[in-house]
C-alpha cells in the first residue's frame, strides 16, 4: 500500500517534532530550572530509550504481520511468507488471534517494564537524589513512571495502524504526544517555573496520544472476529530477539554515560555533559535526515550497477558529514555565547571537551550511515558487536570511577569513543567499501 500525500507530510511533522523537542524545551529549561533539576530531567527523558529496549524488536515484527493477514494471509510463520486467498480481502479471524496475542503480549512487557524499570529507575534516582536533593524529586520520578509504564502497553497501537495502512494515523499518534509535550513544558514553565511540570506535561501528552491511536484503531477494525485461547506467540518471537538485542546494544552506547554522570559528578558538571550530548544528538540527528530520505532509494538499487550505488552513496555520506561539521563548528564557535543569553547557569562542556566529544561524534555518524546502508543489503551483521561494545562501555566506566576513583569527567567521553573506535568506527565503513569491490 502506498503512502498518501498526507502520511508523508504527516510522517516528516512527527520526525521534526522528534528531533526539535529538546531544540524547543531546553533553552526554557535552562532558563526556569537549576542545574540539578536540568540534569535530573535530562536523566529521565534517557531513560525513554528503554520503551524500544522493552518493546524489544516486536513492532516491525508485528508490522509485517500484519500487513500479510491484511492482505489475507491464511495463516503465519515465523520464517518466510504465506500463501493469501484469491480474493486478497483481509482474513479478519486471524487478524483476532494476532490481535489478541499482541495484547497480551504487551501486557507481560508492562508488566516486566514496571517491575525492571520501577526497581532500576527507584535504585538510580536514589542515588541520584541523594547527590543533588531537588524539590519534588520523588514526585517527579513516580508520574514519569506511571506515563512510562502507561506508553509501554500502548505501544501496540503504533505497529498495528501501520500494518493495517493507517500510515496517517500512526504519525498523528507521535504528533499529537509530542505536540503536547513541547506546548504543555513550554506553558508549564514558564506559568509555574517548576520541574514538577516537565512529568505532568509528558504524561498527558502519552494518556492522550495513546487514547486517540487505540480510538482509531477500534475505529479501523471493525470487522475483527475474536477468537479466544489461539495465541501466535509463535511466530512474533523467533524474529524480534534479534533486533531487540541491537536496540539494547545501541541504548547502551549512545545513554549509559548519561546514568553515569548524573551520579558521579556533581549537578554543574552532570548539566553540562548531558546538556551537550542533547545538543550532539540533535545535530546528528539533523545530519542524518538527508541521507534517511534516500534510503527506499538505496534499497531498490541494489540489483543495479555498483557504480551508480557507489556513487550515490558517497554523495549521501559526504553532505550528511558537511551538514554534522557545519552544525558542529557553529556550536564550538557560539554555543555557550547563546547560552549566555539566557543567564542560565549550565554551559556546554569546556571547548577542549566539547571538540573531542564532537570528533567522537563525527565517526558515529559515518559508521552510523554505513550500518544503515548494509541493513538495505537484508544483512544485520552488527548484532554482536552493538552488544559487546555496549557492555564494554558500561563495564570500563564502572571499573575507571567506581574502583579507580578516577574523577575527571574527560573519562566518559574517552572511554565511549575509544571503544567505537576499536572496532565499529572502521568496521562498517570499511564493509561497505568492500560490498562495492565485489
Amino acid at each position: 500500500m502506498k503512502p498518501s500525500k498526507k502520511a508523508i507530510i504527516s510522517g516528516y511533522i512527527a520526525q521534526a517534532l522528534n528531533i526539535g523537542y529538546g531544540v524547543l524545551i531546553l533553552p526554557f529549561m535552562l532558563v526556569f530550572l537549576s542545574p540539578a533539576e536540568v540534569s535530573y530531567w535530562l536523566v529521565l527523558l534517557s531513560f525513554l530509550g528503554l520503551v524500544m529496549v522493552f518493546d524489544f524488536g516486536f513492532s516491525p515484527t508485528i508490522t509485517r504481520n500484519v500487513a500479510y493477514v491484511m492482505s489475507g494471509a491464511q495463516t503465519l510463520q515465523a520464517q518466510g511468507v504465506c500463501s493469501t486467498n484469491n480474493s486478497g480481502e483481509p482474513n479478519w479471524k486471524l487478524f483476532g488471534q494476532l490481535y489478541q496475542t499482541v495484547k497480551k503480549l504487551y501486557f507481560y512487557i508492562a508488566l516486566i517494564g514496571l517491575i525492571l524499570f520501577g526497581c532500576f529507575g527507584t535504585w538510580y534516582v536514589n542515588l541520584f537524589l541523594d547527590n543533588n536533593p531537588i524539590v519534588y524529586g520523588w514526585q517527579v520520578w513516580l508520574i514519569f513512571l506511571i506515563g512510562f509504564v502507561f506508553n509501554l502497553y500502548f505501544l501496540f497501537t503504533q505497529p498495528v495502524l501501520m500494518g493495517i495502512g493507517s500510515i496517517y494515523q500512526a504519525n498523528m499518534t507521535n504528533i499529537i504526544m509530542r505536540g503536547l509535550w513541547v506546548l504543555l513544558s513550554l506553558v508549564g514553565l514558564w506559568w509555574f517555573k517548576t520541574i514538577l511540570v516537565m512529568p505532568i506535561a509528558y504524561l498527558l501528552g502519552v494518556l492522550i496520544a495513546r487514547l486517540y491511536a487505540y480510538a482509531v484503531l477500534n475505529q479501523g477494525i471493525k470487522n475483527i472476529v475474536i477468537v479466544k485461547k489461539v495465541l501466535l506467540f509463535k511466530v512474533l518471537l523467533p524474529n524480534a530477539w534479534r533486533l531487540g538485542l541491537v536496540v539494547l546494544g545501541a541504548f547502551l552506547i549512545n545513554k549509559a554515560t548519561i546514568f553515569f554522570a548524573g551520579i558521579y559528578f556533581s549537578a554543574q558538571l552532570s548539566a553540562s555533559y548531558i546538556v551537550t550530548l542533547q545538543v550532539l544528538a540533535v545535530i546528528m540527528a539533523v545530519s542524518n535526515v538527508y541521507f534517511q530520505m534516500h534510503i527506499p532509494q538505496l534499497s531498490s538499487m541494489q540489483l543495479e550497477s555498483g557504480v551508480l550505488k557507489k556513487n550515490l552513496y558517497y554523495k549521501l555520506v559526504l553532505i550528511s558529514l558537511l551538514i554534522y561539521v557545519v552544525f558542529a563548528s557553529s556550536i564550538v564557535l557560539f554555543g555557550n555565547y547563546f547560552i549566555s543569553f539566557l543567564n542560565s547557569e549550565v554551559k556546554l562542556l569546556p571547548a577542549g571537551l566539547l571538540i573531542l566529544l564532537l570528533i567522537f561524534g563525527l565517526l558515529e555518524l559515518n559508521h552510523s550511515l554505513a550500518a544503515t546502508y548494509i541493513t538495505t543489503l537484508n544483512e544485520v551483521p552488527f548484532l554482536w558487536a552493538s552488544i559487546l561494545s555496549g557492555l564494554a562501555i558500561v563495564g570500563l566506566v564502572s571499573l575507571t570511577y567506581s574502583y579507580l576513583k578516577v574523577d575527571d569527567i574527560i573519562w566518559l567521553i574517552l572511554i565511549q569513543g575509544a571503544v567505537q573506535l576499536a572496532y565499529n568506527n572502521w568496521k562498517w565503513p570499511y564493509s561497505v567499501f568492500k560490498s562495492f569491490s565485489r
